[in-house]
């Protein structure tokens, strides 16, 4: 068990953390080599590109790092983040290497804010373009109550992949109580679900939103009027969001959906990213092979009347053209 105890690493973490500061980075390292106690070795107001060029991560050395990332989505929007580095360097011999792993633990409940860990071994571990792509965060958020959103979404996030992001697919708050659930046959998927608060620490999103009556349903509207406090800071604001939805049937208000969500899109100061009549989705929005929802404003399925039906082929093939697309587009704008 490490001790990380030492009442400097903790004014050191919350400095980093202070916006107001300029102190961007702390290092901690073991008091000796055969040492169970971190402490304080420095900090810094240079950034990354400091933190890896300095001498406090060499080849020899184990060593924790805590930094806080400033980039941009555009001129009006900044966004910070923080990451905590594990440096091995290159030397480090097997013994101390096993130790790490559960000393790792401990330093995590003291600098245990952050958006991602960075294992890194040599300088260029640390370079501040991958890490910031790595920061980049989608989040995919769902309502589904008989699964056709989930299944689409699933199509979504391997959208994303294909084109080189990566996203977590997350689902809101259910406002019906159980017993009604049963008794309308629901069948709700597992997904983890996102606290409003939490949207701040994504900077895009794919929303997922069934249809009632041409517009989003009770429970993403409890959703939204959970955000009245991020949207007072403009916490939101200059993040991108893209939204697929399912209808029972044709002519059900899938476009009236995605038209109504802007609205509440827009008091946030949320881009909407549309499908459009993109690369692959230009071929599945014109096929007449079969019935399909879906529009250029998003992707789409029916559900049938009663629920039954399920997503086919063209729905998730738009589904996955949608998560392309949208992560294609804002990667150009350094989101």
């Amino acid at each position: 068990m490490a001790d990380v105890s030492q009442p400097e690493i903790r004014a050191a973490y919350e400095d980093v953390r202070d916006d107001k500061s300029d102190t961007n980075w702390l290092v901690i390292k073991y008091e000796s080599a055969r040492s169970d106690t971190l402490k304080l070795l420095a900090t810094g107001t240079g950034g990354l590109e400091e933190l890896r060029t300095s001498e406090h991560l060499g080849e020899a050395d184990i060593a924790y790092a805590y930094v806080r990332v400033t980039y941009s989505n555009d001129k009006e929007s900044k966004r910070e983040k923080f990451i905590l580095v594990t440096w091995i360097g290159k030397d480090v011999g097997g013994i101390r290497k096993g130790k790490v792993s559960v000393h790792a633990a401990d330093v995590k409940k003291v600098l245990n804010s952050y958006s991602i860990d960075v294992a890194a071994h040599e300088p260029d571990d640390l370079r501040e373009e991958p890490i910031v792509v790595r920061l980049r965060k989608v989040a995919i958020v769902i309502y589904s109550m008989y699964g056709h959103i989930g299944k689409l979404a699933e199509h979504v996030k391997t959208g994303v992949a294909s084109a080189g992001g990566s996203a977590e697919i997350f689902q809101i708050a259910e406002t019906l109580p159980a017993e009604v659930l049963t008794k309308m046959g629901a069948n709700k998927p597992s997904y983890p679900e996102l606290d409003p608060a939490n949207l701040v620490n994504y900077d895009a999103f794919l929303f997922g939103v069934p249809t009632r009556y041409g517009n989003m349903p009770a429970q993403w509207k409890s959703f939204w009027d959970r955000t009245g406090g991020l949207w007072m800071q403009q916490a939101l604001h200059g993040k991108y969001a893209g939204v697929f939805v399912t209808t029972g049937t044709p002519g059900g208000g899938q476009e009236q959906t995605v038209s109504n969500l802007i609205s509440t899109l827009a008091h946030h100061g949320i881009n909407y990213v549309p499908l459009g009549y993109h690369s692959k989705a230009f071929a599945l929005l014109t096929s007449f092979d079969k019935p399909h929802g879906g529009s250029p404003w998003g992707a789409g399925a029916f559900a049938g009347a009663d629920g039954s039906r399920q997503p086919n082929e063209i729905e998730t093939g738009l589904a996955e053209a949608q998560g392309a697309s949208f992560y294609e587009k804002v990667s150009r704008v350094n989101f």
